[in-house]
């Protein structure tokens, strides 16, 4: 049988200026006091602190996180901006009659829609039960619009139902995301798969997804593992490698990919998801240029008027935080603010378990072969 690869050990050791920190802060209150009186040198011994009370495997999916170490946003909103900006992609696949160059088109997009978090020193909020996100996307360039919608399904474990659609295409995601600590990274699994679906051709394409590497020592975040996709009324096929960054050189966010019809090898890729990929026939080394990122342009993000906002959407659930933030408030007025929408919540739930209710979301409905389908799409 053969080895497994590994796409996340590339060797990464606790640098030494970590290692010296003596002693073990674990409480929120106690990490937000130090960074408070200590500015960003503090930084490492507050994480060092964190790092000592945690055991390799820890899941992260619902850990409390200190106030120093919370980006004011809430992860919501990735799936709606990630998979919008550049959403003209998977319109143009309408234009397209081959089956083949349809799927390579619907991996461009797939390309497109990759994305890191420059600062991976702070984790984003968890989404409470309910919690709601929209995104309207213009793209004059074809007259288009794109609309998502994102609701958070279930808290335990932590699941959002997300879509974004318009012209007749669409991405849906609503699997668990589960973070778990690995000594010297966090690894966040994206489990099940996206559903991409044309309507024109009557088609359903799914992707499997790579995890994520946060490698915080190193302070950077990677795609890492294998990725596949596949189309539900064709036999074609793309599997791709993401190759995490060597300790000391080699390049970041590498693809290698293979393209199949049926089991035979049609076309190779190679290149950087971020930068350019090329592709030639899978038996030639004749690559030619496929796609780049860089040098597309991104749809425009109309803002939705606050009155038409829905009374859930991420902004007004976590209003008082983002607004502390903004005002550079201490690691302890962010810490309350979060405090103060978590207690809110957890007395909602006590309320439905008194009441015998059973929380339901509010805008998908799960079919029958357990899918979560938006119950009113804009046109």
């Amino acid at each position: 049988m053969a080895k497994e690869e590994n796409f996340e050990d590339v060797g990464e050791e606790i640098p030494e200026e970590f290692k010296k920190v003596d002693g073990a802060t674990t409480t929120v209150e106690e990490i937000d006091e130090q960074v408070d009186k200590g500015g960003a040198t503090a930084g490492n011994s507050a994480i060092t602190s964190m790092l000592k009370s945690m055991k390799v495997g820890t899941d992260m999916s619902n850990m409390v996180m200190p106030g120093s170490f919370i980006l004011p946003r809430s992860t919501l909103g990735y799936f709606a901006e990630n998979c919008s900006g550049y959403f003209d992609q998977l319109i143009q696949c309408n234009a397209i009659d081959d089956p083949m160059e349809r799927m390579l088109q619907v991996y461009r997009y797939l390309m497109s829609t990759r994305y890191i978090p420059k600062d991976v020193s702070k984790k984003p909020l968890n989404p409470v039960l309910g919690e709601t996100s929209e995104l309207k996307t213009n793209f004059p360039n074809i007259n288009a619009t794109a609309h998502s919608l994102c609701e958070q399904i279930s808290h335990h474990p932590p699941i959002s139902s997300s879509i974004v659609y318009g012209s007749g295409v669409s991405v849906a995601y609503y699997s668990p995301i589960k973070g778990a600590f690995m000594g010297t990274y966090i690894k966040l699994n994206l489990d099940g798969h996206l559903v991409i679906k044309v309507d024109k051709f009557n088609e359903e394409y799914h992707c499997t997804l790579p995890s994520m590497a946060i490698r915080m020592f190193r302070g950077f975040g990677e795609f890492i593992g294998n990725s596949t996709l596949t189309c539900t009324s064709n036999n074609f096929s793309i599997q791709t490698k993401f190759l995490p960054k060597p300790l000391l050189i080699g390049n970041y966010n590498v693809i290698e990919g293979k393209v199949f019809k049926g089991k035979d090898k049609v076309f190779k890729l190679k290149g950087q998801w971020d930068g350019e990929v090329k592709i030639s026939p899978y038996k030639k080394d004749d690559y030619k240029h496929f796609f780049e990122k860089s040098k597309l342009t991104p749809g425009v993000a109309e803002p939705i008027p606050e009155i038409q906002l829905l009374p859930t959407d991420s902004t007004k659930i976590w209003g008082g935080l983002f607004a502390a933030a903004k005002s550079s408030a201490s690691s302890r007025d962010i810490t309350r603010e979060k405090t103060l929408v978590e207690e809110d919540q957890r007395k909602k739930a006590q309320e439905r378990k008194t009441k015998g209710e059973e929380w339901k979301p509010n805008h998908f409905t799960q079919d029958k072969e357990g899918r979560w389908i938006l119950n009113s799409f804009k046109n």
